[in-house]
């Protein structure tokens, strides 16, 4: 059977799945593909140890038939496999509820410009030399031991969207990143450092920093020991807030309110946070490594403020929800691939950065922690917001920081913990396609020795 590969093939296929489907009695169809491609070099301790990639492509045929969604999915994009997925979605109508809400997006669309950055073609040679130039700035740093893996690698996505109402769709992403885990030596113990970046092309990384900052995350977990317990500020550094951060959206998707699986659901214009905090969803973000100008619904992409001097301002939404909510889409209908339907999603979050240095707000402090990394996320509860979390940090002791802390737990609630933000920091990190500065926690319960 031979597979499709030239895109205006592909198109020429899908308009006759298309007509098929209406053909057998679909009322409105919708084929979605994806293609992406990988490849990842690594090296552990030194030595070549992988070095491969991948091509993963294919489509789904979403259809309405009667107000019922049908769904099916394939690899092969071939006119008889497309048709055979067709009748599998249409038989699948057979064992589904009606629901009216569920639709497709039609054409005449605005939709935001986009740059691609241009196709690089990043030889084995010069990928071995990125990995050795991590490697060597890792070494060069005091106390460590090894550099147990560093690699780097390259994505690139291609997105096609056609449908019955004329909708005719197509997108591509691509960019790279680099990371690196070192060991850090003391005396008699060993920690793991790491760091990671991402970027449009490979010049925008800068491999020689991710090693040393590898080696400082690691030497920053030597000699770490449980502090008192007790009632303490907490500065979050912001990779820790970013994990906080992750546990509150899902109260910002539009399918949990209406589930009522939210606590925001109700304080559309109320206050949820402190004064100052700024959060927005953005598929359009600078700052991420690549965006995106429409979703996997196809609708149009933008940045959607949800937190605004600390207002509820809106929440996300895809087709299905935005109608159930009389709401428009707010273009976040996101696929976590070909083989399953769009769902509310994020397409990249970021809070947005304050006025103060963090050694600024530490040096108001005359006790307290500053955390950089949480452990058992899993185990917070998104909808009550009760958390009980470990901490990897330090001791801030009269405005400097002190020794390095492991052992303790934080507890608190997440909607609590949003109101009981004293100060934003100017040091916004990117971290993939989230972003956030530091954040100062009035108090926080620290239970340890």
């Amino acid at each position: 059977m031979r597979t499709v590969t030239k895109e205006k093939e592909l198109k020429e296929y899908f308009k006759d799945t298309v007509a098929y489907a209406l053909k057998k009695g679909a009322d409105e169809c919708e084929i979605y593909y994806r293609r992406a491609e990988s490849d990842m070099t690594q090296m552990r301790n030194g030595e070549l140890s992988d070095d491969r990639t991948s091509d993963a492509r294919g489509y789904s045929v979403r259809l309405i038939r009667g107000g019922v969604p049908g769904f099916s999915y394939g690899v092969a994009a071939e006119r008889d496999a497309l048709r055979r997925c067709v009748d599998n979605a249409l038989l699948s109508c057979d064992f589904l509820d009606k629901d009216e809400d569920y639709h497709f997006t039609p054409p005449g669309q605005v939709y935001p410009e986009v740059e691609i950055p241009p196709a690089e073609n990043v030889g084995f040679n010069e990928k071995t030399r990125f990995l050795k130039e991590i490697g060597d700035a890792a070494m060069a740093e005091r106390d460590i031991r090894s550099v147990e893996r560093a690699s780097f690698s390259s994505y690139r996505e291609r997105v096609l969207i056609m449908n019955s109402l004329g909708l005719d769709l197509g997108k591509e992403a691509r960019f790279v990143s680099a990371a690196a885990a070192v060991v850090a030596a003391g005396d008699e113990e060993e920690q793991i450092g790491g760091e990671w970046q991402a970027a449009p092309l490979s010049k925008d990384i800068d491999f020689a920093a991710i090693g040393r900052k590898a080696a400082a995350d690691g030497k920053e977990n030597l000699g770490a020991a449980a502090m008192k317990s007790g009632e303490y500020p907490v500065l979050f550094r912001p990779e820790a807030v970013l994990s906080l951060l992750a546990l509150v959206m899902p109260s910002l998707l539009g399918d949990n309110v209406e589930k009522g699986l939210s606590r925001l659901g109700e304080k559309i214009g109320e206050a949820v946070a402190a004064a100052g905090i700024c959060l927005s969803d953005d598929a359009l973000a600078e700052e991420f490594p690549f965006q995106t100008a429409f979703d996997d619904e196809g609708q149009p992409c933008r940045r959607n403020l949800l937190l605004e001097d600390g207002v509820l301002r809106g929440f996300l939404y895809d087709n299905r929800y935005g109608r159930r909510a009389r709401k428009e889409s707010t273009g976040n209908g996101v696929c976590g691939s070909h083989k399953g339907l769009p769902s509310v999603s994020s397409h990249g979050y970021m809070l947005k950065e304050g006025t103060l240095a963090p050694d600024e707000v530490m040096a108001s402090l005359e006790y307290g922690v500053r955390v950089k990394e949480l452990m058992g996320l899993h185990m917070a509860d998104p909808v009550s917001g009760d958390f009980s979390l470990g901490i990897v940090g330090h001791e801030i002791c009269r405005g400097e920081v002190g020794k390095s802390v492991r052992g303790n737990m934080i507890a608190g609630n997440l909607f609590t913990l949003l109101h009981d933000i004293e100060a934003v920091c100017n040091d916004l990190t990117v971290v993939g396609d989230t972003a956030s500065p530091s954040l100062l926690i009035k108090s926080l319960k620290i239970s340890g020795k």
